[in-house]
């Protein structure tokens, strides 16, 4: 367990829970915000809770709400973001979650793309010695 703490830690810096507006706590989700090199926008919004939780469809149509006002907020375009949806059977926990990239080209989209891919590769290599 603390080879992938200090492998994600070499990768995101500035990592902070925030709840920006009521929202948030209605669908009982936080937002997770995070730098990566040469991504200084980066989030992960979270379901927090692990029983039944809200229609998923309205957390994906929050979701991408808030990706539309974080992207407003930091690029003053409001569709300079890059969604990512971890589907139940692939993600490492139970709570759902979305990641967030705000980009403002190709090169940032594609090495958004890379960091989740190595972060996966990674931790699929160490959990196979376990």
């Amino acid at each position: 367990m603390k080879i992938q703490q200090l492998a994600l830690k070499s990768i995101i810096k500035n990592k902070h829970k925030i709840y920006p507006n009521l929202r948030y706590q209605q669908l009982d989700c936080c937002l997770i915000g995070y730098q990566t090199l040469l991504l200084p926008h980066c989030f992960i919004l979270c379901h927090e809770k692990n029983e039944e939780m809200t229609d998923e469809n309205k957390l994906i149509q929050f979701a991408q709400q808030e990706a539309h006002r974080l992207s407003q907020q930091y690029t003053k375009e409001p569709n300079n973001f890059i969604l990512i949806i971890s589907g139940q059977n692939v993600r490492k926990c139970d709570n759902w979650h979305l990641h967030i990239f705000i980009v403002k080209n190709r090169w940032q989209k594609a090495y958004a793309y890379q960091i989740l891919a190595l972060k996966n590769f990674g931790l699929s290599i160490i959990n196979s010695f376990k």
